[in-house]
């Protein structure tokens, strides 16, 4: 399976803005959270033009969040549970989608499918029984993987995605990952990873702009009382 190259530590951070150019951090941190907000648009919020997967689309779950004590796989507590959809191109990946979701149930994870999933399209999963309605709801569904345990025996696209990702993460938060604000930085890695083969970095500044335009206002003073940091 090829990929393309994806640097891991490459990101829109507050405190190296505010040591570089002398900007106040009340001005990094709002730039810095409408940077994430307008990469893919706001999960809150309808999504700017984003086409859902089709063709052949591997789905898993992954958690994000460091060791804990505790309950593992589906039921763990403590940490924050992502749908992961990864396009299929033969060897190579495609597109992909994340979405943090509330659990691991039929309930959340079919309107996660439904927002990311052209209808019709070839869905491979595990046998949690989270899925098994799948083939219900307009896809036709594949059960490749026999484990049904979140974060272990992951599908091969979706466990590239999901280091990617993590690593990401430590690279340009070093692990500073606020909860609340995880849609923010799981939109600007979707909107970084479906474009990594692009061959004009001003069009991908362009589409920025264009986006972040396009989506409502995000004030200073909203951010702050969120407590929106790095």
């Amino acid at each position: 399976m090829k990929i393309a190259p994806f640097p891991a530590k490459i990101g829109f951070r507050a405190e190296p803005q505010l040591v570089q150019i002398s900007f106040s951090h009340q001005c990094c941190v709002g730039g810095s959270a409408r940077h994430g907000r307008a990469t893919e648009g706001h999960p809150r919020q309808e999504s700017i033009g984003r086409d859902r997967l089709s063709g052949t689309v591997d789905i898993d779950e992954i958690y994000i969040g460091g060791k804990r004590a505790g309950k593992r796989g589906r039921g763990a507590e403590g940490k924050a549970l992502v749908f992961v959809a990864v396009e299929s191109k033969g060897n190579r990946i495609g597109r992909i989608r994340l979405k943090r979701i509330p659990d691991a149930s039929a309930g959340s994870l079919e309107p996660a499918i439904k927002g990311a999933v052209e209808p019709g399209t070839i869905i491979n999963t595990d046998d949690w029984r989270g899925y098994s309605g799948v083939s219900k709801i307009g896809y036709k569904h594949e059960i490749v993987h026999k484990s049904s345990e979140v974060g272990v025996n992951l599908l091969p696209r979706v466990n590239i995605i999901a280091s990617l990702l993590k690593r990401w993460l430590l690279g340009t938060y070093q692990g500073r990952i606020q909860a609340p604000f995880l849609d923010y930085y799981l939109d600007e890695f979707i909107f970084r990873f479906n474009r990594r083969t692009s061959g004009s970095r001003g069009k991908l500044f362009y589409r920025l702009v264009q986006q972040a335009m396009t989506i409502n206002p995000l004030p200073v003073k909203k951010i702050c009382s969120q407590g929106i940091d790095s």
